[in-house]
């Protein structure tokens, strides 16, 4: 019987049975890229761009399975997408600032290296669903990313982000933002974090200012929508 002639319950079965034997023979036989489900939960594929999406795709699948490093250069990924290399540096600009990557050179005038991040891969609604907002602590990672970490869960924290930080001085709360400083240096120190960006919490009056050290423990929250 030809498959024209098939109902449309057995093509499922067919479909479905296609796309199975597939995917297992591309995830054991070849390069591959995830995208969990925290990506739509979280917003993140409601806020980003499409080009920035695509230069996402690109490098998750050219970069390694289990670590997440693509040392693709930016001439490179251009004449890919026969776009410039001006072009392609707004698109990982953006990606860097939803904290998706990482770039960095590993030693003076070396090479650039591009680490995709972590983000929540499933949002624990358990977890958050009794509270208005989630609460943890401030840290950041080996390669300068920052994040608040509580009981359940970890978040990137952007900079579109409002949030509020402990005073442990006057007892109190403070609302405000994250504020991403950038220098020249290239120079990364021997724990591995980009020295060339600076956190700092501001709040909205600005009568605090406060720099985000890897060694503070600053207790933090931000407000579910």
């Amino acid at each position: 019987m030809k498959y024209s002639d098939l109902r449309n319950k057995e093509k499922s079965i067919i479909m479905k049975n296609n796309y199975r034997y597939w995917k297992l023979d591309a995830l054991d036989e070849s390069g591959y890229f995830v995208i969990f489900q925290g990506f739509l939960e979280d917003d993140k594929l409601k806020k980003i761009s499409g080009n920035a999406l695509k230069l996402y795709i690109y490098l998750g699948i050219n970069s390694s399975n289990f670590e997440g490093v693509i040392w693709h250069s930016n001439k490179k990924i251009s004449k890919y997408f026969g776009k410039s290399e001006r072009t392609i540096r707004g698109w990982m600009k953006e990606l860097e600032d939803m904290n998706l990557i990482k770039r960095m050179r590993l030693e003076y005038n070396g090479n650039v290296f591009t680490y995709l991040q972590p983000y929540r891969y499933k949002l624990d609604y358990k977890a958050i669903s009794e509270m208005n907002y989630i609460q943890g602590y401030l840290f950041l990672d080996e390669v300068g990313g920052i994040y608040i970490k509580g009981d359940h869960i970890i978040i990137p924290i952007l900079r579109s982000m409002y949030i509020e930080i402990f005073n442990e001085v006057d007892n109190k709360w403070e609302k405000g933002k994250i504020q991403i400083r950038r220098y020249d240096s290239e120079i990364v120190n021997e724990e591995g974090v980009d020295k060339k960006i600076k956190y700092i919490f501001q709040t909205f009056d600005g009568l605090l200012s406060k720099n985000i050290n890897k060694k503070d423990k600053l207790k933090a929250r931000v407000y579910i929508e």
